[in-house]
């Protein structure tokens, strides 16, 4: 499948991960690549690092509930500020 045909089919997941590394690369400072490369996820008790391999997770649901609980690039990004973003089953 590729970003198109995701994007028409599970368009909340590309939502959340546009939202997700567009905080990332909100950082002005050249880090913003080491965000992504260092970026962790925890799916169904599992912790997912890196881009690549949460994009891939999310884009492999076909259902799912999710909350962002904290995402670890603080303090360039205020709690309150968190996307949530879900899709009941």
């Amino acid at each position: 499948m590729d970003n198109q045909e995701m994007a028409m089919k599970y368009p909340d997941v590309v939502q959340f991960v546009q939202l997700y590394y567009q905080m990332c690369d909100a950082n002005p400072s050249e880090l913003a690549v080491y965000y992504k490369e260092l970026s962790m996820f925890s799916m169904e008790g599992q912790i997912i690092h890196g881009k690549n391999a949460i994009v891939g997770a999310l884009s492999s649901m076909n259902n799912f509930i999710h909350t962002v609980q904290h995402i670890d690039i603080m303090p360039l990004v205020p709690d309150n500020s968190m996307p949530m973003i879900g899709r009941k089953l």
